[in-house]
């Protein structure tokens, strides 16, 4: 059972993954920001190290190494290929490597990056002098709302449906909760 934001428990959640951890049968993996604990969530974890063996990770931003290696995976090329474009991208990331796919998805869907060409990543090594001083986003929600406007309304009418629904298995009755057709449902996702 995985748990993302922990930090956000309440106290029935809490007993309800005490139980399961009780029963032995499912593994718990809980990710939550450091620092940010309430009290439910702090129990929760406390009761575990008590009970069972707990392995905690702790994950940092990206240094400049993980954002050129991030580069060099996407782009399957050199490590040290695009250091410019590297330091772009951890001085916009701040090291979030959600935020950085972002901001590289960004290029391409706004077409000044061909995700075809081969050679993208030396496009975006060019493009790293003038990035650093343009006006993107300084934050992810902002960098994905611009996206989510470029949807069409259909689009964003079902994103918004998914957003509060949660996982959707059937297009039928995400069409008729979206008050469109399945046929442009289905296109939307």
């Amino acid at each position: 059972v995985v748990v993302d934001d922990a930090q956000w428990l309440d106290a029935t959640t809490a007993e309800m993954l005490m139980q399961l951890a009780r029963s032995g049968r499912p593994r718990l993996y809980l990710s939550y920001r450091p620092g940010q604990l309430g009290a439910d969530a702090s129990g929760l974890l406390d009761a575990l190290a008590d009970r069972h063996p707990v392995h905690r990770v702790t994950l940092t931003p990206l240094d400049g190494a993980g954002v050129a290696q991030l580069l060099a995976s996407m782009s399957q090329s050199k490590v040290d290929a695009a250091p410019q474009a590297t330091a772009w991208l951890l001085d916009r990331s701040a090291g979030n490597p959600f935020y950085a796919i972002e901001l590289l998805r960004e290029r391409f869907d706004s077409r000044r990056l061909d995700s075809a060409d081969r050679q993208w990543i030396d496009r975006l090594e060019t493009q790293a002098p003038e990035l650093r001083a343009a006006a993107l986003p300084t934050r992810l929600t902002d960098l994905v709302q611009r996206r989510v406007r470029r949807l069409s309304q259909g689009a964003q009418r079902v994103l918004t449906i998914v957003v509060a629904a949660g996982e959707v298995h059937d297009v039928a009755a995400l069409a008729d909760a979206a008050e469109l057709s399945p046929w442009i449902t289905a296109q939307a996702l």
